[in-house]
């Protein structure tokens, strides 16, 4: 009598892919209603696209708050920010960070 497994079947089929078409692949097998995730370079303009730019040691500064708006693209050197870890400082050209803060005094220098 014949005996036949699935893994004939996944040789058959295997062929070297990449993400896209692995993505393909996977969305035929089992197919989901949820959004694919993204990267989040997918968010982040390119350079030169973006409102605000640093320029020397001053850079644009937009500060609001639910009563209203306290900086609008003002020219600072510095930021000093509560975090949950203690305060820390800002300045132009920062690598990118994401922190927590917490209540506190917010200073723009």
């Amino acid at each position: 009598r014949g005996l036949t497994t699935s893994a004939a079947a996944l040789e058959e089929t295997s062929v070297a892919a990449g993400p896209k078409e692995f993505a393909a692949t996977w969305d035929k097998v089992a197919p989901s209603t949820m959004a694919v995730p993204e990267f989040p370079s997918n968010f982040i303009k390119a350079s030169g696209e973006g409102e605000s730019v640093a320029q020397g040691d001053l850079f644009p500064v937009n500060f609001y708050t639910p009563h209203g708006v306290l900086a609008d693209m003002a020219q600072k050197d510095g930021v000093i920010l509560p975090g949950v870890d203690g305060y820390f400082g800002l300045k132009a050209n920062h690598v990118p960070l994401i922190s927590q803060l917490t209540p506190g005094v917010v200073e723009l220098h």
